[in-house]
């Protein structure tokens, strides 16, 4: 059963398209694109050519509520006092938020220790073990990408 055309008969593509096209549906479609690429250009290059550029606006940085408040005012003084553009601002969201994984795991694991008595009582490692070592290699990761200064320090004070 197909869908019900709300009482009106359905076209076919032929019925759509104009006359010219209608032998080749891939002239339509090719016009389509070439004319969002050339309004994409015309955005990216700033229009005709001789024209000069638009400004580029700063990049904004959303901050997200997940993350702890050490860790905003951290990326916020980053952000401060560098020039990052907007693909570091992304590197260095993913590093707050890698940092803030880490911290989770390391409260859970200092909370409740290593191990946990799986079903037939025997010491497994706990879970949060690989997302602390996944988490803390990423941050370090992300913060190696950016290249800042060795003073950028971590969310928590450190070095």
């Amino acid at each position: 059963m197909g869908f019900k055309s709300m009482g009106r008969p359905r076209k076919s593509i032929a019925e759509i398209l104009p006359s010219s096209l209608k032998d080749h549906p891939g002239r339509y479609r090719a016009r389509v694109e070439s004319a969002k690429l050339a309004k994409a250009a015309t955005g990216l290059f700033g229009g005709l050519p001789g024209a000069s550029p638009q400004p580029v606006p700063a990049p904004k940085i959303t901050l997200s509520l997940a993350l702890r408040r050490g860790t905003r005012e951290w990326v916020q003084d980053i952000a401060s006092r560098y020039d990052l553009q907007p693909q570091h601002l992304k590197l260095l969201l993913a590093a707050a938020e890698s940092w803030d994984r880490y911290a989770q795991a390391r409260a859970i694991l200092n909370r409740e220790g290593l191990t946990f008595l799986n079903r037939w009582s025997e010491p497994m490692p706990r879970p949060e073990i690989a997302i602390e070592q996944a988490s803390r290699l990423a941050f370090f990761k992300a913060l190696e990408q950016l290249d800042l200064p060795g003073d950028a320090g971590s969310p928590d004070g450190g070095n």
